[in-house]
């Protein structure tokens, strides 16, 4: 069950004009037939603007809030959290990339890290930075705990600064990653990169297409500057934003955190009724594995990644 924790009071039942019927009633038993005229006069002018009024004792309007996330909005919050996921520990499989286009800028070897082990090829105009994890895997430590396999081949013209990602038998904890993407370097410093471009991956969570800005660290700290994605289990837009009227700014810390859930920054997405959810991160997300969901902006409820 998720409780909700509702943004403003309950709103108050009330008895309107047909409340103020049952009065007239009460009171015209023993009262005048001239008083009673002119007070049925004025009911009357009343239900003019009102269809009808229900039968029977109750007449009350109950506006009571949701108390609690339904069926259908318990799958869309797993099905986004899974699928937003897969797409975290895809992503920040890229880390490699500071070293290897350091190598492009500057001629200086590539990293020595073994995992992976990053190697930079030319061949006439297109260089290739290669992200090898091994046939037999290995654990990125500052990309969580997950065994990736396979390699990462990042294609690219230097002139541009724009390449093709593409997987080669790539794995992420057994999970075969396919597809592609394509990214453009915006910035490098010694111990980041910050890319930008489309993205098109299929995993076992399904597919997620669209377009990002994405900035990772040699740390392993991945932070979405931008992001408006499409998950095939949603079919419907995925936006990252801040808290507040921001965009982007969702971070991961790998550091503890084998999930890669932020701890900082919102998940939000239109649902095919018309209804909006928002998946609300903080700081004890990673740890207590729990998030806030914000349903159509008005009523918030704890959730349980499960």
């Amino acid at each position: 069950m998720h409780r909700v924790t509702t943004l403003s009071d309950e709103r108050p039942r009330f008895r309107g004009v047909c409340g103020l019927r049952e009065t007239v009633r009460a009171e015209a038993r023993g009262s005048s037939w001239l008083g009673m005229l002119g007070r049925g006069l004025v009911v009357c002018a009343a239900l003019l603007s009102f269809a009808g009024c229900p039968t029977g004792s109750d007449n009350t309007i109950d506006d009571a809030p949701p108390t609690e996330l339904t069926a259908e909005q318990v799958q869309l919050v797993d099905s986004a959290l899974a699928q937003f996921a897969a797409t975290n520990h895809t992503l920040i499989s890229l880390r490699g990339l500071i070293a290897g286009i350091k190598t492009i800028e500057t001629g200086a070897a590539a990293s020595t890290d073994t995992c992976p082990t990053v190697s930079v090829s030319t061949d006439s105009d297109t260089t290739d930075v290669l992200l090898d994890f091994s046939d037999a895997g290995c654990v990125d430590s500052r990309a969580g705990d997950a065994t990736r396999a396979g390699v990462i081949r990042y294609s690219t013209t230097p002139a541009t600064r724009n390449g093709d990602v593409t997987f080669e038998s790539f794995q992420v904890a057994g999970d075969a990653i396919t597809g592609t993407a394509n990214l453009s370097w915006l910035d490098r410093t010694a111990d980041q990169v910050t890319l930008s471009g489309t993205l098109d991956f299929t995993d076992a969570s399904g597919n997620a297409y669209g377009i990002v800005t994405l900035t990772l660290r040699d740390t392993g700290l991945l932070t979405y500057t931008n992001g408006f994605w499409q998950f095939s289990t949603l079919a419907t837009d995925l936006e990252l934003k801040q808290p507040g009227d921001g965009s982007g700014n969702v971070i991961i810390d790998p550091t503890d955190n084998p999930n890669l859930l932020p701890y900082t920054g919102i998940v939000a997405f239109d649902t095919s009724g018309g209804g909006r959810i928002e998946i609300i991160f903080d700081t004890a997300t990673p740890t207590t594995r729990t998030v806030t969901v914000r349903i159509d902006e008005a009523y918030e409820f704890p959730y349980q990644i499960r």
